[in-house]
């Protein structure tokens, strides 16, 4: 039975997108290293958005490295579609898509059910690089986790997952075909 939807329910969420600083920090701290490729991208990316480098290389290593990892990520301003991917793409250097990590939707489901709410619809990728056996792989690891996590909180906290699909109708058949 689905709660009663209000200021206790969140129905849009990109799962990947409320990850906080404190989140990504703490996810991060023993990977970063094995992603230095991916995070050169990332520093490419936000220099051609900023002008100016994020100095990613201090955020697990100096003793204001989180405080520099929040000024990286957090708009606190008006900012261009550009500057907020480039922002963004911290998340994606650091937590590319994989069959069977459901790290990120376990760890904002649980901030969530912290924070109060009942009810969470997340909105998540379609990873249309997988192949079919790593997109059953990944469509059911997610599936599983939301519902142990419903299980663990004895339903009085309910994660939903809405499989978020390419726009672009020549992808989104193909997409929708893999199903």
């Amino acid at each position: 039975m689905l709660p009663a939807f209000d200021s206790k329910s969140e129905l849009h969420l990109h799962a990947y997108g409320c990850l906080t600083p404190d989140q990504i920090f703490m996810l991060a701290k023993d990977l970063w290293k094995s992603k230095k490729d991916r995070l050169a991208w990332y520093e490419e990316e936000y220099f051609k958005a900023f002008g100016v480098k994020s100095q990613w290389q201090d955020f697990w290593t100096k003793e204001n490295g989180f405080e520099s990892l929040k000024k990286s990520y957090l708009c606190t301003s008006k900012v261009s579609f550009l500057q907020f991917q480039a922002k963004f793409n911290l998340i994606i250097a650091l937590f590319p898509l994989d069959p069977q990590d459901t790290q990120v939707i376990e760890t904002v489901c649980h901030a969530h059910q912290k924070q109060g709410l009942n009810y969470c619809d997340y909105r998540v990728v379609f990873p249309m690089q997988f192949t079919n056996k790593d997109l059953g792989l990944y469509l059911h690891a997610h599936s599983q986790k939301v519902l142990a996590i419903e299980n663990m909180y004895d339903s009085q906290f309910i994660p939903r997952l809405v499989w978020s699909l390419p726009r672009n109708n020549e992808i989104l058949y193909t997409a929708y075909n893999k199903l």
